[in-house]
Order: structure tokens, then sequence, then C-alpha cells
């Protein structure tokens, strides 16, 4: 990999890098309500990042496929945009509204607070909103990642690459918070690295996106 392509490679790959290492401080507490009133910082940091990240990852793993053609990658590439939109739909109602209600409920006179906690842990746990469109959400990616393994494998873009999109389909898949998460997104670095630098490819390396 040359000096240049380098440069235009580490950014792309920092995205990844960087959510792998939020996810790690993703918390897992069931009674979220609660714990959110001690951490409220790192829980705003860690969704607005996402808002920002899961459009770039997208945009990432269609440039992975530059250049293949096939069901596959027509799959992958249709399903990161939904994927993509239903993760900033997920982020902002689930991630970022919850952290701003148990912090306000956090800040009410202890008679109140219990009260507006359950409140905040009922938003939470609403079958409709965080059921059915983290399903929807987590479905859409992996799907999209696994699709894109298998068009990168077909097409021979390398090993490496098309193990590495498979770990991070399953893993993101298994949950995104904590250490999961974290190697998925690692995974997924891995793979843009691994297709930019064109290891153990039979066919050109990627070109490099302009994100």
């Amino acid at each position: 990999m040359t000096g240049t392509h380098l440069l235009r490679t580490a950014p792309a790959v920092a995205v990844p890098l960087v959510t792998a290492a939020l996810l790690a401080w993703h918390p897992r507490d069931p009674e979220l309500a609660v714990a959110l009133a001690d951490i409220p910082v790192r829980w705003a940091a860690i969704h607005l990042w996402l808002l920002l990240a899961m459009p770039l990852l997208a945009l990432l793993l269609r440039d992975v496929l530059r250049g293949i053609d096939g069901r596959a990658a027509a799959a992958a590439r249709t399903l990161a945009v939904p994927a993509a939109a239903l993760y900033a739909a997920f982020d902002a109602l689930v991630g970022l509204a919850t952290g701003l209600l148990a912090r306000q409920a956090a800040a009410l006179p202890p008679a109140q607070r219990a009260g507006a906690q359950a409140l905040v842990q009922w938003w939470w746990e609403v079958p409709a909103v965080v059921g059915w469109l983290s399903a929807a959400a987590v479905a859409s990616w992996a799907i999209a990642v696994a699709a894109a393994a298998i068009a990168a494998h077909r097409a021979g873009r390398g090993p490496l690459v098309a193990y590495a999109l498979l770990a991070c389909a399953v893993l993101f898949a298994a949950g995104h918070p904590g250490l999961t998460g974290a190697v998925a997104m690692t995974a997924f670095a891995v793979a843009v690295a691994a297709a930019r630098a064109g290891i153990g490819s039979r066919v050109p390396q990627v070109e490099a996106a302009r994100p």
C-alpha cells in the first residue's frame, strides 16, 4: 500500500475503530433508567457518534463492494440504506431520548424520581420501539454485511475481506453493546483495510472512496 493510499484509507478505517471503542464502553444494565443517571455524558457520546457512524459505515460497506456485481452485492448495497436509516431512528428514539429522559428523571425530587424512572424504563422496554425497531435495524445490517461477505468471496476479493465481514455480521447480530459489538466493528475495520490494500485479492484493490 502506498503512502497516499494509506492516508486515504486511514480515515475510513478510523470510523469502525472509533465505533468499536465506544461500543465497548456501551452499558448493558437491565435497569437502564437508574444506570443512565450516573453516565449521561457517556450515553450521549455513544449515541451521537452512532447517528453519524452508521451512515458512514453503510457507505464503507458499499465501497468494499466497488466493482463487484451479482445478486449478493446488490442485496448488500440495497440493505445498507435501510440499515443506516433504521439505526438512526433507533439511536434517536431509544438511545438519545432515553438518555435525556433518564437525566431529567434523576434531577427530580426523590418523591417523584422513582415514578419518572419507571416511566423511562417502560419507554426503553416498549416492544414496538425497542423490540421491532431494534430487530429491523440489526437484521438489515447483519444481512447486508453477510451478503457483502458472500459477494466479496465470489468475486475473489480475498478471504480476509470475506471472513472479516462475516464475523462482523454474526457478532453484530448477537448484540452491539459491549464486547460483541466492539469485535464486530473491529472486524469491519479489518475488512475495509484489507479490501483497500488488496490483501489476498485476485482482482485489483478497491479504489478508495471519498466519504
